[in-house]
């Protein structure tokens, strides 16, 4: 992909829907992926977990800032990433306590989606156990970046697809 200078200076950031990584990462090469990239252009938001276990859709959430949960933190440790090193235990303990703690608050569930909400419990305890078990991998990832960290991104190997969510364009 080739993008001339002057219209990657147009477009200062793009939200992109998915990035599809070229291979499945574990917590150890998403955490290694996190510290190669720290960059001001380009910003991993959610991690997209590959649910082969479920067949349904499940983020980690590694943005920095958002809520401070660390309130949560003794029943369930790493809840949040909240000024956490990304490391790849953190972001594991980080998944582990996020299943846990929906897997044990049936009335958040219920909330969220009353119509899926005895699916989901069952889903996300089935999840942690299948975490726990064989662990996990990651297939994907919501990232905001500027057209040149995208390209460079791409252009890495890392990456194998690319949707776009949407972007503004400044063309005057």
């Amino acid at each position: 992909v080739v993008l001339p200078a002057s219209m990657c200076a147009m477009i200062p950031m793009l939200r992109v829907k998915c990035i599809h990584f070229a291979e499945d990462l574990t917590f150890e090469t998403l955490a290694q992926l996190l510290a190669d990239w720290q960059d001001e252009d380009l910003t991993f938001e959610n991690i997209h977990v590959n649910t082969y276990l479920s067949g349904g859709d499940l983020f980690l959430t590694v943005s920095p800032g958002g809520a401070n949960l660390t309130d949560y933190n003794d029943a369930y440790p790493m809840l949040d990433l909240y000024q956490q090193p990304l490391t790849a235990e953190n972001l594991r303990q980080s998944l582990e306590s996020r299943l846990q703690y929906m897997a044990d608050h049936q009335k958040i569930v219920d909330w969220i989606d009353p119509d899926a909400a005895a699916y989901q419990t069952k889903s996300y305890s089935y999840l942690l156990k299948g975490l726990q078990d064989v662990g996990m991998t990651f297939d994907g990832a919501y990232v905001t970046a500027s057209p040149a960290a995208l390209l460079h991104l791409i252009d890495s190997g890392l990456v194998e697809g690319v949707g776009l969510k949407d972007a503004d364009f400044d063309l005057s």
